[in-house]
């Protein structure tokens, strides 16, 4: 099992948006999805910001009064890339419901708490249980 940041700490990621690699569609297809489509934020150049991880169960707008709607989703790519194996007990979002399949509805991306942390999409109108903790932006 891997390990996660404690709930609250704060750690640095960083995250090169002109990387290819690091591109929201190719975040898509790298993990085995169709042809989606991307309607939100990007980030620009190279970064680093300071981040924490919060736990918060509820529905996608509860969680999105607590941890706020502004963050990329690129930024969980970045955090994958920097604990690549699930710590097998937490599910861990960004609120960033930019992703559209095929089919019609919206999704975040989110790494999976099976499978070694493997990266997925969920669609963001479930109800989210206490599992999920949630990348926030340190402001």
């Amino acid at each position: 099992m891997g390990q996660y940041p404690e709930i609250g700490e704060e750690f640095d990621l960083t995250l090169d948006g002109n990387d290819p690699k690091a591109q929201p569609l190719v975040m898509v297809e790298n993990h085995g999805f169709g042809k989606w489509k991307h309607d939100g934020p990007l980030v620009k150049g190279r970064q680093t910001q300071k981040f924490k991880l919060i736990q918060k169960g509820g529905s996608w707008k509860e969680i999105g009064g607590v941890v706020g709607n502004d963050l990329s989703g690129q930024w969980l790519g970045a955090f994958w890339h920097q604990f690549p194996e699930s710590d097998g007990e937490h599910l861990v979002g960004v609120h960033d419901a930019s992703w559209m399949p095929p089919y019609g509805s919206i999704c975040f991306p989110y790494v999976d708490r099976h499978y070694g942390g493997r990266l997925g999409f969920q669609q963001a109108d479930y109800y989210y249980c206490g599992r999920w903790l949630w990348l926030v932006l340190v402001k």
